[in-house]
């Protein structure tokens, strides 16, 4: 399968249900969108990391539009770093860019030794 993906808007998932098919649907609640933030000058080690991690991903023939705000930067990470499902949901439920980046930079080294 040669599916391609594009977020364009968060949403929080607010229910579920099984057809008998098998196929899932969800009811979703469309968050708000907020005004891009600047990425914190204490970033830069999220930045070089970022900047590992799409080097490997161009190798994937994957794509990414350049980081211009801690918005970016938090999305970026989320999606390329080796997380398992649950962390990575729990960090793209944070709400607030800087507090999602602040939960990435406290975590980077034990998601790295597991």
């Amino acid at each position: 399968m040669n599916v391609q993906v594009v977020g364009r808007r968060r949403f929080r998932i607010a229910s579920t249900e099984r057809a008998d098919n098998g196929l899932l649907f969800g009811e979703v609640e469309w968050l708000p969108n907020e005004e891009p933030k600047p990425i914190p000058a204490d970033c830069d080690g999220l930045l070089s990391v970022l900047d590992e991690l799409k080097d490997r991903a161009e190798m994937l023939s994957l794509k990414f539009d350049s980081v211009d705000s801690a918005d970016a930067l938090s999305w970026q990470l989320a999606q390329l770093l080796p997380l398992e499902d649950k962390a990575r949901v729990e960090l793209l439920a944070v709400e607030d860019p800087l507090m999602r980046l602040a939960s990435i930079a406290e975590n980077l080294d034990r998601w790295a030794r597991e």
